[in-house]
């Protein structure tokens, strides 16, 4: 009697640390999932300052400011397209964003 107790004892205590380490197991699965960063719309003010950038064709394009630039350099990323680079000076853009 008093080892079938034991075993009771022993059993509930291993199932709770299981379920503590499951527990721990999913809370950091689901918080290095919400590190992976995204580009979809960035947090950008309105402020004007524009920034001018060329592709890898040469052909310039104007943004509203540097926030909007980054914004279209990580989607670009994303598309596994090369980074736009900064124009130093006036711009001429072919492509208005």
């Amino acid at each position: 009697m008093l080892l079938k107790i034991i075993q009771v004892v022993v059993f509930s205590q291993l199932l709770s640390i299981v379920m503590r380490a499951l527990l721990i197991l999913s809370l950091i699965a689901l918080s290095t999932s919400t590190l992976i960063k995204r580009c979809s719309d960035p947090a950008c003010t309105l402020e004007y300052s524009p920034v001018c950038g060329t592709d890898e064709k040469g052909e310039e394009h104007v943004f509203g400011n540097r926030c909007f630039f980054k914004g279209a350099n990580c989607r670009r990323k994303e598309s596994g397209l090369p980074p736009l680079k900064i124009i130093a000076g006036d711009c001429h853009p072919t492509k208005r964003q």
